[in-house]
C-alpha cells in the first residue's frame, strides 16, 4: 500500500492566512511542498517540483497575474487540479472562475474540516 502524502503547493498573498492553511494541512498529514506569494512565484515553484498533486489558489493575488488566470495557466500547461480560496463571493467572479474547473471552492475564513474535505 501507498502511503505517500499528497504534495500541495499553497498560492496565497496573505502570508499569515497562508501559513495557517500550511499548518493546518500538516497537522492532517499533508505535505506543503511550497507557499508562493504571487502567480509568477507559484509557476517558478511548479517547474522546480513536478510531482505536486493539488493546489490551493486564492483568486484575488497581488501582481500581474490574478489566481484565475494563474488557472488557465495551470490548465494549459501543468494540468494539475486545483481548489480555490476565495473571500470574495462575488457573482462575475464566481462566474469567471467557474470557466478555469477547480476542483472546489473554499471560502475565507474557512475551518480544518472545510480544507479537508476539499
Amino acid at each position: 500500500m501507498n502511503n505517500q502524502k499528497v504534495k500541495i503547493l499553497i498560492v496565497e498573498d496573505e502570508i499569515l492566512i497562508a501559513q495557517d492553511i500550511a499548518n493546518r494541512l500538516t497537522a492532517i498529514n499533508y505535505q506543503i511542498v511550497g507557499i508562493a506569494a504571487s502567480a509568477k512565484r507559484a509557476l517558478e515553484l511548479i517547474t522546480k517540483n513536478n510531482d505536486i498533486d493539488i493546489m490551493l489558489i486564492d483568486i484575488i493575488l497581488k501582481g500581474d497575474i490574478d489566481g484565475i488566470e494563474l488557472a488557465k495557466i495551470i490548465n494549459d500547461k501543468y494540468q494539475i487540479p486545483f481548489i480555490f480560496l476565495t473571500s470574495h463571493a462575488d457573482i462575475s467572479l464566481v462566474e469567471r472562475a467557474k470557466k478555469v474547473h477547480p476542483y472546489a471552492y473554499i471560502l475565507k475564513p474557512f475551518n480544518n474540516r472545510q480544507v479537508s474535505i476539499a
